[in-house]
């Protein structure tokens, strides 16, 4: 409903309610409500109706302006939910949010582009960045990344750099030759503009792919440069996963004690700061240490845990991912060899079916070679190919019956995070909240967008486990905290 009354424009002297409206469509069944749990409501037409609604929208001659604003609510949008997945990551349904949102972006992004909206194409790129990669579009993602920053955008502005970052990113995760040198310019311009912030970031993943390709020394110096700066910019989050990733290279020169303490402590701070994405990466690691000494207890205690961190958000494609591993590893040492090949078959497709990097994929190979040899390679390769194509609901509760045998009770439903955890935007939110402000005024009154700030309103009456504003303000007196 908020993109239906972003794009229609009634005309001078002329008003109507978008709701209204829609509700008439509903009932002559021109359009259908979708049913999508948890989602903001959402509706389709029948192609044959949405065809000659499009035919009678370029007979008119609005058909740019319908889509030139139809771009600038996805940018608004994607604008809003880049700044509430900006990690930490406290709010991992804001991911699902943004999916549902998905053709809607893409129907901008070829919009912009078709349209030579070089900036807009530029920007909303860049704020998608981060989706592709948690969300598993990493093609897609750099594709149209490729694309933006082939068009000839402004190198002086904040937004190509971001870009470039993203693109690299990306490019990494999919093994792309052009990984370096995006990583490389954007730190160049960083420097050249004084931004401190990305040029940490490029010369973090410039550390990363050091680390994927073996070369431990070169990651350690460039991981150790990348956190002094990102110490000189406050960037607490960042700060962590640079420490994660030497845990990483310390994983692979085999100095298992340093690998443990530097993980287990990012895994602790992370913890601390409300994310769910840090902690997940840092117990898949320190499965990997356990499958070393064959410690099935200890694999089936960190799975347990990552699993409870899950929460209700479906789209983190690398939480899922690290579950796979991490399971794989336990079946693997319980001697489960079938359910071991269901799990290879599945982290293979979540992997883009590209080699895993260093050194996780040396672990990656040892738990094939290990499966394979006990199935037989016929039967591996049956086992690999199920696993494909089981939902993840069956993977899900394979994954229990491995923890079962392993002598761990195994997660019944995700929990979430303590209901009174709140970040500091939504405290700031609360205390709004609290002198009875709308969600208009609390956007004004923090310089956010107001779909921003509806967000965060429900994301603490959903907290609170209450319905009503008035029941989130009874809750926080209640309970000290305003």
């Amino acid at each position: 409903l908020e993109a239906a009354e972003a794009v229609t424009d009634p005309g001078p002297g002329q008003e109507f309610d978008v709701l209204d409206l829609v509700t008439s469509l509903v009932d002559k069944s021109l359009l259908r409500p979708l049913e999508i749990t948890g989602a903001d409501p959402r509706y389709a037409m029948l192609e044959t109706i949405r065809e000659f609604a499009e035919a009678r929208l370029s007979a008119s001659g609005e058909a740019e302006t319908m889509r030139d604003r139809h771009a600038d609510w996805c940018l608004e949008y994607a604008t809003d939910a880049a700044a509430l997945l900006k990690p930490p990551i406290v709010q991992p349904d804001e991911l699902d949010r943004l999916k549902s949102e998905h053709g809607n972006m893409r129907a901008a992004l070829s919009w912009l582009d078709g349209a030579g909206c070089i900036d807009k194409l530029t920007r909303l790129s860049a704020h998608l960045g981060w989706f592709w990669y948690l969300a598993g579009h990493a093609p897609e993602g750099l594709g149209w990344l490729k694309q933006t920053l082939g068009s000839g955008a402004a190198r002086s502005e904040p937004e190509h750099r971001e870009a470039l970052l993203q693109a690299g990113n990306l490019a990494l995760e999919l093994h792309d030759p052009a990984t370096i040198a995006y990583l490389e310019e954007g730190r160049a311009l960083a420097q050249a503009t004084g931004d401190l912030s990305r040029e940490a970031r490029a010369t973090l993943t410039l550390g990363m792919m050091a680390e994927d390709a073996g070369d431990y020394a070169t990651a350690e110096q460039l991981l150790t440069t990348a956190q002094r700066k990102f110490e000189q910019t406050g960037e607490r989050w960042r700060q962590l996963v640079t420490g994660y990733h030497l845990g990483i290279v310390a994983l692979g020169q085999e100095n298992y004690p340093r690998a443990t303490a530097l993980l287990e402590a990012a895994l602790a701070a992370a913890h601390d700061l409300g994310d769910v994405l840090l902690p997940s990466w840092c117990l898949h690691r320190l499965a990997l240490i356990a499958y070393d000494q064959s410690d099935s207890l200890g694999i089936a205690g960190l799975l347990d845990r990552s699993r409870q961190l899950y929460g209700t958000a479906s789209t983190l494609r690398h939480q899922w991912w690290d579950q796979l591993t991490m399971a794989t590893a336990l079946a693997t040492v319980l001697g489960e060899s079938e359910v071991a090949g269901w799990m290879l078959g599945d982290t293979a497709a979540g992997n883009y079916d590209l080699a895993l990097p260093l050194p996780e994929g040396a672990y990656y190979a040892r738990m094939v070679e290990t499966t394979r040899k006990r199935l037989g390679n016929e039967a591996y390769l049956a086992a690999w190919s199920t696993g494909r194509q089981m939902p993840r609901a069956e993977l899900a509760a394979a994954m229990d019956r491995l923890l079962t045998a392993a002598g761990q009770s195994p997660v019944i439903s995700p929990v979430s995070h303590d209901p009174t955890r709140l970040t500091p935007r939504e405290r700031e939110v609360l205390l709004l909240l609290v002198e009875g402000r709308t969600n208009r005024e609390i956007a004004e009154g923090l310089y956010i967008g107001h779909r921003t700030a509806t967000t965060h309103v429900t994301n603490i009456l959903a907290k609170f486990g209450v319905e009503t504003r008035a029941a989130a303000v009874t809750y926080a007196f209640q309970h000290d905290l305003v």
